[in-house]
C-alpha cells in the first residue's frame, strides 16, 4: 500500500463519500481514469506481444512531465526516508552495506549470510538513488555474538561495503 493510500484509508469514510459527491467533476475524473487505464492496459499488451518498450517509456516520461520532474523526485525520497524509518523502528538493530559490484544474487549471499549465523531478519529495503544501498533490520541486538560475526563475514565480501551498524 503506498503512503496516499493509506493515509485516504485511514480517514472517516463519510469525510471522504461528503468529498466525493459534493464535487461535480468527480465522475468525469472517474471517467478519465477509467479511460487512461484502459490506454494504458492497452500499452503494456502491445509492449508484451511485440517487445517494444518506446510507446510505454514515451508514456511513463508524459506522466513524469506532467506530474513535474522535481514533484516526482521529492515524492520518490521521501518514500526511501520513510522506508529506511520503517527498518529502524521496527527492528532491535539495522545493518546497512553499499552493493560496490552489483551482480545476480548479491542479495540472497548477503541473506545467506544471516541465515548461516542464525540472525533473523526481519525487514530488508533495497534502494538505488546515487549507490545501491542495502538496509537490513535484524531481531537481536548489534552487540549480540550473532550480529558481530555476521558483520564480520559480510565485510570480507569484495563486493559489499559495510556502511553501518
Amino acid at each position: 500500500m503506498n503512503v496516499a493510500t493509506g493515509r485516504i484509508s485511514a480517514q472517516d469514510a463519510l469525510l471522504y463519500a461528503d468529498i466525493q459527491t459534493a464535487n461535480p467533476g468527480s465522475i468525469k475524473m472517474l471517467e478519465i481514469l477509467i479511460e487512461e487505464a484502459q490506454r494504458f492496459k492497452e500499452i503494456i499488451e502491445r509492449m508484451i506481444k511485440t517487445g517494444d518498450q518506446s510507446e510505454f517509456i514515451e508514456y511513463f516520461n508524459f506522466g513524469v512531465e506532467y506530474l513535474g520532474h522535481k514533484q516526482v523526485v521529492e515524492a520518490f525520497e521521501l518514500c526511501e526516508n520513510l522506508n529506511e524509518l520503517m527498518v529502524d523502528l521496527s527492528a532491535e538493530c539495522s545493518i546497512a552495506v553499499e552493493i560496490v559490484e552489483d551482480k545476480p544474487g548479491i542479495l540472497a549471499d548477503i541473506a545467506n549470510i544471516f541465515k548461516d549465523q542464525e540472525v533473523n531478519l526481519v525487514i530488508v529495503h533495497s534502494q538505488r538513488k546515487r549507490r545501491h544501498i542495502l538496509r537490513f533490520g535484524v531481531e537481536v541486538p548489534l552487540e549480540s555474538e550473532e550480529v558481530q560475526k555476521t558483520l564480520s563475514v559480510i565485510s570480507e565480501m569484495p563486493s559489499v561495503k559495510l556502511l553501518a551498524a
